[in-house]
Order: C-alpha cells, then sequence, then structure tokens
C-alpha cells in the first residue's frame, strides 16, 4: 500500500535527521563531521542517498502521481502547500549536495562547515515539519480516500519509480 511505502520512506528521512542532529548537536556548529571516521562517513553517505531518493523519487511520485488524486478530493489548498515545500526542500538540497560529496572526499574547511551546517539545519526543520504536515493531513487518509485497490496502484506506480535508474 502507498500509505505504508511513504510512511516507511518519511521515518526511514526521519531517522537520518535525527542521528545527524545528535551526532552534531543541536546548536553545537563546532561538532564539525570528518568523512576520514566511519560512522560521519556512514551519516554523510546516508545523507546524500536520502537526497536523491527525495529529489529524484519521492518528491516527483507525491507530485506527479498522488497529488492529482488528492486534488480529485478537494486537497488543491493542501497540495499547493506541499508543493511549495518541495520546491525549498529542492533548493536547500542543490545547494547541501555539493558540500556533503565534497565533504566525502575532502572533509570540510572551516568555511564549508559553517555553510554546510546552515543548509543542513534548514533542511532539518523543513523535512521534519513537512513530514508531519503529510502523514497527519494526507498520508493518514489514503486508505479511506484512495480505497485499498488506489492504494496499490499507487504502490505499484512507485515501485516502477524507485527501481528507475535516477
Amino acid at each position: 500500500m502507498v500509505d505504508k511505502l511513504l510512511h516507511e520512506e518519511h521515518v526511514a528521512t526521519l531517522d537520518i535527521v535525527n542521528k545527524l542532529e545528535v551526532r552534531i548537536g543541536t546548536g553545537k556548529w563546532d561538532r564539525r563531521l570528518d568523512a576520514s571516521k566511519a560512522t560521519d562517513k556512514l551519516l554523510l553517505e546516508e545523507l546524500l542517498a536520502m537526497m536523491d531518493t527525495e529529489v529524484h523519487h519521492h518528491l516527483p511520485f507525491e507530485e506527479k502521481e498522488l497529488f492529482p488524486r488528492l486534488d480529485e478530493f478537494g486537497f488543491e489548498d493542501v497540495t499547493n502547500m506541499l508543493f511549495d515545500e518541495h520546491e525549498a526542500i529542492r533548493s536547500l538540497v542543490s545547494s547541501l549536495r555539493p558540500l556533503t560529496a565534497d565533504a566525502l572526499a575532502t572533509g570540510f574547511a572551516a568555511d564549508k562547515w559553517t555553510i554546510f551546517y546552515g543548509l543542513l539545519a534548514d533542511l532539518a526543520s523543513l523535512v521534519i515539519f513537512h513530514i508531519q504536515k503529510e502523514e497527519m493531513g494526507v498520508i493518514s487518509r489514503l486508505p479511506m480516500l484512495l480505497g485499498q485497490e488506489g492504494c496499490q496502484e499507487l504502490a505499484a506506480r512507485y515501485g516502477g519509480i524507485l527501481n528507475r535508474p535516477s
């Protein structure tokens, strides 16, 4: 069911955000990640994978497949708001992704860390609130709105998107 697939991705995204917050600490911009350490390298790799999944699979699926169906039920205001948040997420990712990739290759210079930290904090807060809105306002209602058949159809479509190269 598509509601379960999207929920699982949301949980995985929140898990990565939480691990980064625990490692770096909120308000502790001087706890720089070090890609030469296995645990920090893994966090950076997970962050890259999460950003790629969001931008290339999750967000486009919601916009092309899910939102039009929700609009049929009068959710235009909600989907427009969520779409605007998707655009903000894409914008942050477009700045954060190259910094993350560079950090994996060469580490963080002090100036790059400060930029990375600010962008990551912005992305984390946006993604957390965005997921809360989607979970409470959309995902939990999908079985009622689309029925089991509609949820299964969308799950199959999403599975096809996930299996395509990005």
